[in-house]
């Protein structure tokens, strides 16, 4: 029954601002985080505590329990309802203050990768999980070498490469790899994957569809291009006309 209370809480909540923040007065975001903590082998429960917890939104994030989110993504692992929610939580809530840093420490990073791994073929999961890392990397620094340590460049690259066709995973992949790039370790691990190739294929597919991926796309190569190899093997890849296209 408590994952038709976390929806229930939705209903209420989340449509008006003025329920939302009666919700978030109530106790309402602590009342699912609790429920979520109580029945972490439940995937329907954890499923809808984080579905709930993001359309809730407003200042619901003060009240939030950082261990709850990697707990829950590491026992279900292999669902991939689970693992979209979970990285949407992460971005959408940790990616800010003092959250950047704890989440990390309770291994949100982690999880993060490991779910797109284990979901190459949902989309969903490659969008929100790419977002989580873009936000995590972007928000602070030492979160960059963390995130590519878990394998967080290869796992984007790899879900722009499995879907091509899609604008809401090239932009929010293109977003991680601005954000990792921010990182001298990262611009060369991130070249050696061909990831110069795999942004301006991004740019070039996404021309006059997606905005996003343009202006992502771009803050990805100047990052790159800020070592000096990078710099020098560009025009091999292109890179130097799909910007003059943009003007």
């Amino acid at each position: 029954m408590n994952f038709h209370g976390c929806w229930a809480l939705v209903d209420i909540g989340g449509h008006l601002l003025n329920q939302t923040e009666q919700v978030s007065h109530e106790k309402g975001a602590s009342a699912i985080i609790d429920s979520a903590r109580c029945h972490l082998e439940n995937k329907d429960v954890q499923l809808h505590s984080w579905w709930a917890l993001v359309h809730l939104g407003g200042e619901v994030s003060k009240e939030y329990d950082v261990k709850a989110v990697p707990e829950a993504m590491r026992v279900h692992r292999w669902n991939a309802d689970v693992t979209q929610h979970g990285c949407w939580t992460i971005r959408y809530y940790y990616s800010m203050g003092d959250y950047l840093e704890s989440v990390m420490v309770e291994g949100g990073g982690e999880c993060i990768v490991r779910g797109m791994e284990a979901h190459t073929g949902r989309a969903d999961v490659q969008h929100h999980g790419c977002w989580a890392i873009g936000n995590l990397a972007v928000g602070r620094k030492e979160n960059r070498v963390l995130l590519s340590s878990s394998g967080a460049h290869t796992a984007a690259l790899a879900g722009m490469a499995q879907f091509k066709s899609n604008a809401d995973v090239a932009d929010q992949g293109c977003w991680a790899i601005a954000g990792l790039a921010l990182s001298t370790r990262n611009q060369k691990l991130i070249a050696r994957e061909n990831g110069i190739k795999a942004v301006v294929d991004a740019m070039k597919l996404h021309r006059s569809s997606s905005e996003g991926v343009q202006l992502h796309g771009c803050w990805a190569l100047g990052n790159l291009a800020l070592d000096e190899h990078n710099r020098e093997i560009m025009p091999r890849f292109k890179a130097p006309s799909i910007l003059t296209h943009l003007n």
